[in-house]
């Protein structure tokens, strides 16, 4: 969520060269499929030598694209003058993007921290490339309680019940400014 949001603030406010290439380029990147990425991403895994860690689960989704294009259209709605009075009081970029933004986007903060929580939590792919099964997380470790020859019902029940307790916590803690986004887009 940091990284994203800072990558989105100086794409929304700032005018520099290349600004318009970098957002065409990182809107263009969300037609590849997820798995195209994987290639890469292994690649690189595999050449830091952090094969079989979590830090390989972790790193290559530390700063989704969707995540910085949704913080790229928030910070646009915050108008240019809140940020014009904060430098004219001497607050630093780090200062205005901490006071002044963060708090001015709360819906759009709330809404990436449930789609990406729930997408890191439900991930099944990568793990099962980059891990060995005693570490799998536990979206992909459901796979492996079903027996060869039979199917362990109560175990992969239980486990589902488990897994989904976690999502909800987080959607409950978050579903105030979540449901003002989803509201806001439904009547503008």
């Amino acid at each position: 969520i940091v990284l994203a949001s800072l990558c989105a603030y100086p794409l929304a406010k700032f005018d520099f060269y290349g600004k318009g290439f970098i957002v065409a380029l990182l809107l263009s990147t969300q037609i590849l499929p997820t798995s195209a990425n994987n290639i890469v991403n292994y690649l690189t895994i595999s050449k830091l030598g952090i094969m079989g860690t979590l830090t390989a689960v972790i790193l290559p989704g530390a700063v989704g694209v969707f995540s910085i294009i949704f913080f790229r259209q928030a910070y646009m709605a915050v108008p240019n003058e809140m940020m014009e009075a904060a430098r004219i009081d001497g607050a630093s970029e780090l200062q205005i993007w901490a006071r002044i933004m963060l708090p001015q986007t709360r819906p759009a903060v709330s809404t990436i921290v449930i789609f990406d929580f729930t997408a890191k939590w439900n991930s099944f792919l990568w793990p099962i490339i980059v891990l060995r099964p005693d570490k799998y997380p536990i979206a992909a470790a459901l796979n492996y309680l079903n027996g060869k020859f039979n199917y362990n019902f109560g175990y992969i029940m239980a486990a589902t019940v488990i897994s989904i307790i976690p999502v909800i916590l987080i959607f409950c803690l978050f579903q105030k400014n979540y449901l003002n986004v989803v509201v806001g887009s439904v009547k503008g």
